[in-house]
């Protein structure tokens, strides 16, 4: 999953996201803490765009 360009994102979705462990932070980069869950955020953030 990436983004062409910045993209907000509401901090309480980030923590809440960070404490079930579902994403983890790489400098300013906040990335899927694995394919599974990358694969998921993929196809679930498609269908939401339409």
């Amino acid at each position: 999953m990436k983004a062409l360009q910045s993209t907000y994102v509401n901090p309480i979705d980030v923590y809440k996201l960070d404490s079930l462990g579902l994403i983890c932070f790489k400098g300013d980069r906040i990335l899927p803490s694995c394919e599974l869950y990358r694969a998921y955020f993929e196809k679930q953030l498609a269908t939401t765009r339409i």
